[in-house]
């Protein structure tokens, strides 16, 4: 199932969901965990990047929902090693409401009915001057 996440209201994570977009590195990194789960250490050989570019950057795609980590796993050495994947969300942009906006809908949409019966009025007007 895909996530739904509207980020309208934020504008701090909007900046940071732009900077990831165009972040050249962490698209490579999210394309690449779309064809396969796996680690930080994987992702560096595979792309031929510095572990500290792909940890940083995965640091700034897992805050913001793009990738999550799916499992881990112990390496020889002790440490755990978690195994990122591709996020199943979606993200949307939209404009930010504004007052003046809200305050012009609030002027015009009471008007409407009042503009349908002055319609409604003068085709009755003239229906009656073609008559006569």
């Amino acid at each position: 199932m895909v996530e739904k996440i509207d980020i309208t209201d934020e504008r701090e994570r909007s900046k940071e969901v732009a900077e990831i977009i165009s972040n050249k590195t962490c698209r490579k990194i999210i394309g690449y965990l779309e064809k396969k789960e796996t680690s930080e250490t994987e992702i560096a050989q595979a792309l031929n990047l510095p572990i500290s570019t792909v940890h940083y950057n995965i640091q700034k795609l897992l805050k913001n929902g793009f990738i999550k980590v799916k499992d881990f796993y112990w390496s020889p050495k002790g440490n755990k090693v978690n195994v990122y994947t591709a996020s199943n969300k979606v993200f949307v942009f939209t404009p930010k409401k504004t007052e003046f906006f809200e305050n012009k809908l609030r002027v015009i949409l009471p008007l409407i009915p009042v503009m349908l019966l002055l319609s409604q009025l003068l085709a009755c007007l003239q229906k009656a001057c073609k008559c006569t």
